[in-house]
């Protein structure tokens, strides 16, 4: 992976637990490279190399010091654009500037130095963190949610852009030259397909005053005599003992479609039927959902937590909810050790969440994506450990992080470009981003939103093998 001569990290003791972190994010995790971290006062950041030296300031994390989570700590927009100097660098970007969260604009070139005018440990440790989260006073929507509007690489038209791996590029092309036997970590493209079941068959086969509402709610708002026509025949195969007409009876389907593409899926069960309208209104141990896990398990796909609404405010719920579905996929003769989780309506609190899922034992989480808004929120479409910005430390919980979420683009509630050729192009241009960084194009589709004649076309597209 490289040469047995560790590259040295020379950087301001200020914030040393955040700086560690990051280091280890991009030069160990993002890079596999071999490093040491050497602490100065000096107010630069040093990336000593066999060959010379990678430097760049130390913005961020010093500045912050003093006023850690205050608003003031924040960039401000508009963000200054760097013009990539380098044509090579900007195909491997496919971006001609880079934009400066934290920096000073200062780029030289010299024999054996590179200075780069962004704070590469800065603004990494600004994103992956989800520091603007967790600052006082964070804006937040009707679900408690901190979302893409509030965000601000979002607000500056940058949250379709991975930024933090398109920094791990910039900091690659000025390192190699000065370290000619160093080899990164080659990473190949991925594509992990997930589905929430939140209503795993419709209301509409339980009584007809549900299916009469859901036909008059598909043609007030939806418009759509298809969705109408759906439930009131599943209304009336239902009477007649059937669920085969069951709109969102859609997990056969979706569990073939994948093992065709070669794909292993991951299905977030919420775990415990809950009093309020927003959660599941289904139990684990109902024998059509003891079923759907058995065929799940036995395919070998995977069983994740699916953490109801409230769970992220109350820690005990969240651990009555695991182990329900610990049993269940017990029962079902899952894999325990690969659960994950991904909470209910995206909702998160920065740090409070990570913290607390992870001291679950959870094999991975993969809440962090933005509802509003597909795209990079964590910066990355690589997996990696999250950090809790209260306790100063990195935790042991790896974060998958969520890139697209089909209601997002398609639902009227949040972009509303609906199932046309915008929206199939926005959705697979994440794909591609994806596949330019190596990294993880992370896909949910909910089995309940395959009722619009191209949903299922969409939908295969979306998960073809990445080339």
């Amino acid at each position: 992976m490289s040469d047995a001569t560790p590259l040295v990290l020379h950087a301001p003791a200020r914030r040393a637990p955040e700086l560690s972190w990051v280091a280890e994010m991009l030069l160990g995790r993002f890079l596999g490279l071999p490093w040491r971290l050497q602490l100065h006062d000096a107010g630069e950041v040093r990336l000593q190399a066999p060959g010379g030296d990678v430097v760049w300031p130390d913005v961020f994390l010093s500045g912050a010091d003093g006023q850690w989570r205050a608003p003031a700590t924040l960039p401000s927009l508009p963000f200054a654009e760097w013009p990539v100097p380098d044509a090579a660098l900007r195909e491997r970007l496919g971006q001609s500037t880079l934009p400066v969260l934290f920096g000073d604009g200062r780029f030289d070139t010299a024999p054996g130095r590179v200075r780069l005018p962004i704070d590469l440990t800065g603004t990494c440790f600004f994103l992956l963190s989800r520091y603007e989260e967790g600052v006082a006073g964070a804006p937040r929507d009707a679900h408690g949610r901190f979302g893409a509007r509030a965000s601000l690489p979002h607000r500056a038209g940058l949250g379709q852009r991975p930024l933090v791996d398109e920094l791990v590029e910039l900091l690659w092309w000025a390192l190699a030259p000065l370290a000619p036997a160093l080899r990164r970590l080659q990473r190949r493209p991925s594509l992990w397909v997930s589905c929430d079941v939140d209503a795993p068959y419709s209301a509409a086969g339980r009584s007809w005053g549900k299916a009469l509402r859901q036909a008059g709610s598909a043609l007030l708002h939806e418009r759509s005599p298809r969705l109408a026509g759906q439930a009131l025949l599943h209304a009336t195969a239902a009477r007649l003992g059937t669920q085969r007409y069951d709109p969102y009876d859609t997990f056969d389907w979706m569990l073939e479609a994948n093992e065709r593409a070669g794909h292993r899926m991951t299905f977030f069960f919420l775990s415990v039927r809950q009093p309020q309208p927003i959660d599941g209104s289904y139990e684990l141990d109902e024998p059509r959902i003891a079923a759907l896990l058995r065929r799940i398990a036995d395919r070998g796909h995977a069983i994740g937590l699916h953490g109801s609404y409230r769970s992220i405010d109350e820690p005990e719920r969240l651990v009555g909810e695991l182990d329900g579905l610990r049993r269940a996929v017990v029962r079902a003769r899952g894999d325990l050790a690969a659960i994950g989780s991904r909470q209910h309506y995206l909702r998160w609190r920065t740090p409070g969440t990570a913290r607390l899922l992870d001291g679950l034992g959870l094999a991975y989480d993969s809440t962090l994506g933005f509802a509003d808004g597909p795209g990079f929120r964590c910066g990355t479409c690589h997996a990696f450990p999250l950090f809790d910005l209260d306790a100063r430390r990195g935790l042991t919980l790896v974060e998958r992080p969520l890139v697209l979420m089909e209601a997002t683009v398609l639902s009227k509630h949040y972009m509303g470009l609906g199932h046309g050729p915008r929206a199939l192009d926005l959705m697979l241009g994440l794909k591609a981003t994806c596949a330019r960084f190596g990294g993880e194009f992370s896909l949910l589709w909910h089995n309940s939103n395959f009722g619009h004649p191209a949903a299922r076309s969409m939908y295969l597209r979306l998960i073809e093998p990445v080339a």
